[in-house]
Parts: C-alpha cells; structure tokens; sequence
C-alpha cells in the first residue's frame, strides 16, 4: 500500500533509538529494584519473626530461666503472642511499602502453581529469601547459646514428647489449615492483623501438646539443627504437617472464593470512590483483585 501525506500524519511519532533505550534501561533497573526490595523484605520478615520464635523456645525449654519455671499455660501464651506481634508488624511495614509478601514456602508455592498468581522466577525467589532468612535467625540464635552454653536439648525444635507424632501431625495440620484459609481470605480480615492472629492463637492452644508448632518447614528446620533434633523420630510431623493443612485450606477457599472476592471487590472499590478523589482511586484500580490491593482500597 502506497504511504500517503494523511497516512504519514497518523502515524505517532517515533522516539529516537537512544531514547527507547534509555526507557528500556530505566524500566529493567526500576523492575530489578523492585524485585530486590522484595526479596530483601522477604528475608528480613523471615529472620526476625523466627528469631523471636527460636530465642523464646530455647529460652523456655531450658534452665537458662530462673527457678521456678514458668508454668506451661505462660509458655504457651509467650510462644504465641511474641511471633505473631512481630509478624504484624512486618506484614504491616512490607504492604505499606507495597510489598506483597510471605514468610512460608507452602503459601508460595502454592501462590505460584494452583493460585497463579506468582511467576517461577519470583516464587523461586521468594523461597531462597525465606530459607536465607530462616538460616541467618538459626545461626545467630546458635551463637547466642553458644556463647552462652546454652544450647538447648529439645526446647527450640519443639521435639515430640507430650504425645504421638500421628497427633503432632493431626495439630501441625490443623494449624496450618488455620493460616492457610486465613490467608486466603485475608482480604475480608485485614490480612497482618489475621495472620499475626491466627500465628498467636494457634501456636497458644497446640502449645501444650505439640510444643513450639512451626507453621513452616524452614521455622523446623532452623531451629532442629540448634536443637540437633533433625533425624528424630515423628520429624515428618513438623514439616509435612503444616503443608498438609493449607492445602486443605487453600482448597476451602477455592470452592467459595469467587462469590466472596466479587463482593469484597466491589465493597472496597465503593468505598474508595465515596471517600477520595477519582484519580486516587483510579491509580489503585488496576491492583482490584488481589489481596494487598483490596487491602489498599479497603483502608485508603
């Protein structure tokens, strides 16, 4: 086809090579950083809530506390709120920054192969950060007993021995069922406030009879190696258990999510509109749909 003067004047004007290149680059490095933050959040979430866990269960299932011990009703309770204040916390700073985070592999995994909401590169990246993290909050609790000659027996690794490993596996289950449909659901919640509820509630009530529950494969793994408990019987209990759970949480909210998200969607977006300005509103649209946006409409 023959170009014309009107078919010339159509066309949008072209950006000179060195221009688009220099948008291309910027794009990369904004997309890298990003993705650094990200990790970076990820890791740092990870470490701080497990250090918390690990030191408060090293601390109790040794004679490191004055006598007398502390009953098992505290214990529990210290166990449970300690973490879950902290994992607020950092779900709270992660999604102000916009960050939309996990600290537990399972919940990754499955955000990236039933869920499709992460790419492989991401999730991949994700786990290497909360394995990084988790690593990072086993050494320095190891050193700090270390130092100390502290090192506990069975305290951090919440190692078996107030009942079976087929029930520790049926309540490590039970618990990540818990989080797993929280999280999910975590939009109708406010999800910090959920997941750090639901860490604090269900570490309390398994407390007794399972010891220090993981909630993650990483939480076990870090602190079993202070502990030198790894090869343990009823070992599979804490790191199949959790995993066990939020699938079946996961597939509960599977079956109900689509009527649920249509409406908090449309509740969030309402709201949104009635009390800012448009243009506020319409920067925010695009992220409809998800957790952290919904979370961000919800509570603009």
């Amino acid at each position: 086809m023959a170009t014309t003067p009107q078919s010339l004047a159509s066309r949008p004007p072209r950006l000179p090579t060195i221009q688009l290149r220099r948008r291309l680059a910027n794009n990369t490095i904004r997309s890298w950083r990003q993705e650094l933050g990200h990790f970076l959040a990820v890791m740092s979430c990870a470490f701080l809530i497990i250090t918390v866990s690990l030191f408060i269960d090293a601390f109790m299932g040794n004679p490191v506390i004055p006598s007398p011990q502390p009953s098992i009703g505290f214990e529990a309770v210290l166990a449970g709120v300690a973490p879950a204040i902290m994992m607020v916390i950092c779900f709270s700073i992660a999604s102000a920054g916009g960050f939309d985070i996990r600290v537990n592999p399972y919940l990754t995994l499955l955000e990236w192969f039933p869920e499709r909401n992460l790419g492989w590169r991401s999730a991949a990246l994700e786990v290497i950060a909360q394995a990084l993290g988790a690593a990072a909050a086993g050494g320095l609790t190891l050193g700090v007993l270390s130092a100390t000659g502290d090192i506990p027996v069975g305290g951090v690794a919440g190692v078996i021995s107030r009942t079976t490993a087929g029930w520790v596996f049926a309540l490590e289950a039970l618990a990540g069922f818990a989080m797993g449909w929280v999280y999910f659901h975590g939009t109708e919640f406010g999800f910090a406030d959920a997941m750090g509820k639901t860490v604090g509630i269900t570490s309390v009530i398994l407390y007794p009879f399972a010891g220090a529950t993981t909630h993650n494969v990483f939480r076990y793994l870090s602190s079993c190696v202070i502990a030198g408990t790894c090869g343990t019987p009823g070992w599979w209990a804490y790191v199949f258990g959790p995993g066990a759970g939020m699938i079946v949480g996961w597939a509960w909210y599977l079956a109900t999510r689509h009527s649920r998200q249509e409406d908090v969607d449309e509740a969030a977006i309402e709201a949104a509109k009635q009390t800012h300005p448009a243009e506020m509103t319409e920067r925010l649209l695009p992220m409809s749909g998800t957790r952290i946006g919904t979370a961000r409409l919800r509570h603009l």
